[in-house]
């Protein structure tokens, strides 16, 4: 691996750095937000190696099951690891308007959460950081630049998989392309495919993995026939208020920007989770008010953290360098919808408490006029945006993002279909394809 030196990697080394080593994918239109495209980031680059390349990951919980791995730089705490690699740390200097966020929220009834990978995920607090003395502690920085001197391990970037190499039930290895030619990468024992959500049922359509009535109009030789890949989207959608604050500051380069946040269950909340909104609250005006012409604000901005929703993702074409077509459908379920509203609402209820606080001047976005839910509603379709990253299902009833299936000790799992909890697909080397029902919702 040929390190990144000099000014680029002191850059990448900063909270507030968007990674730019990713693909950046549009929505399909979506015609329930006016026809609009929704930008869409599959992770490609560092991402490949397990890192978020996020702008210094925020994280909310409960996450990290094996606490060997986490190290948290102040006392022990039995809902956290001590000495492993990766550096999870509060904010060293939160932003006023953070704070005025939190404890606006806190006059609102919704309690006070020092850590939201603690006890409990339910309350207003802020965020803890991968981050290390204020740089960012990614996943590359934790666990591989510590053993990137083994001789077992190779990294390339600047290459691009362009479909994984099947004998039968077997994946033997990838094509890849790099340096401006082709190059076959054989396996001995397993390939392992950590694309994310968009580019993994990407590349196992690529490869011949999929629904055949998709594929073989592209001119893809259907190696299995699994009609799942690509299916039951899932994506988050967010919208949020516009808000005058009475003094902003710049962020400083160790902020990684919405510092605060809130967990709330709705009045509609699916049985089995704690919340189904999540708040992000940058204390600066996002990207699209400047283009509205304010450059200067504040957001609260609530997020459906369990959509109903379920859109498509299928290829374009034959060709790897082709982007898929990506359909999240977006507000499709009315269920989504109400809960959006509601999320909206509450951000209002918060703003107030904070304009009575004297920390905002007023609601500039959508304005004190939005009241009803059909004007909310209608806010909420014209400014939405998407958050985090989808799944797709990889079997005609597998899903997967919420259960680990098949999984040994050794973390090998049982099928060359199957993926983790956290969206990676594990192709085996030795296996059979298996379906895995998920848990009855």
């Amino acid at each position: 691996m040929r390190p990144i030196r000099g000014q680029r990697a002191a850059v990448l080394q900063l909270p507030t750095f968007k990674c730019r080593l990713r693909t950046a994918y549009s929505a399909a239109p979506q015609v329930l937000l006016g026809g609009r495209r929704r930008k869409r980031v599959a992770e490609t680059g560092l991402a490949a190696l397990g890192t978020r390349c996020k702008s210094g990951a925020a994280v909310a919980g409960p996450w990290l099951p094996n606490r060997r791995a986490e190290y948290r730089p102040r006392r022990r705490h039995v809902w956290h690891g001590q000495g492993g690699p990766l550096t999870v740390s509060p904010l060293a200097a939160p932003n006023p308007l953070a704070r005025a966020f939190v404890d606006a929220a806190v006059v609102c009834g919704h309690p006070r959460n020092p850590d939201f990978n603690g006890e409990h995920v339910l309350g207003a607090g802020l965020y803890h950081t991968t981050t290390r003395h204020g740089r960012r502690c990614s996943s590359a920085t934790a666990f591989l630049h510590p053993v990137r001197q083994r001789t077992n391990l190779h990294v390339f970037t600047h290459a691009r998989t362009l479909r994984v190499l099947l004998e039968g039930d077997r994946a033997v290895g990838v094509e890849v392309f790099r340096a401006r030619r082709l190059e076959r990468i054989d396996s001995r024992r397993e390939v392992i495919v950590a694309c994310g959500g968009i580019d993994s049922p990407k590349l196992l359509m690529l490869s011949g993995i999929g629904d055949p009535h998709a594929l073989e109009p592209l001119g893809i030789t259907v190696a299995h026939a699994l009609t799942g890949v690509g299916a039951g989207l899932v994506d988050h959608v967010s919208s949020g208020l516009l808000l005058q604050p009475r003094k902003q500051d710049l962020p400083p380069p160790a902020s990684h920007i919405a510092e605060a946040g809130l967990f709330m269950r709705s009045r509609m909340p699916e049985p089995g989770f704690s919340f189904d909104i999540q708040f992000h609250v940058p204390p600066y005006a996002p990207p699209w008010a400047a283009a509205r012409g304010t450059p200067r604000g504040m957001s609260l901005n609530a997020v459906v953290a369990r959509p109903s929703s379920r859109g498509a993702l299928r290829l374009r074409s034959a060709d790897p360098m082709d982007p898929p077509v990506i359909d999240p459908a977006y507000l499709q379920d009315p269920v989504d919808v109400a809960v959006l509203i509601e999320g909206l609402r509450e951000a209002r209820r918060v703003a107030e408490a904070m304009i009575e606080r004297g920390d905002i001047v007023k609601e500039l976005l959508p304005g004190p006029g939005a009241i009803n839910d059909l004007a909310l509603e209608q806010w909420a379709r014209t400014s939405a945006e998407c958050v985090w990253q989808g799944t797709v299902l990889v079997g005609d009833r597998c899903v997967i993002a919420a259960w680990p299936l098949g999984v040994d000790r050794r973390k090998r799992f049982a099928g060359t279909a199957i993926f983790s909890a956290a969206g990676t697909l594990i192709a085996a080397a030795r296996a059979t394809w298996i379906e895995t029902p998920a848990p009855e919702r």
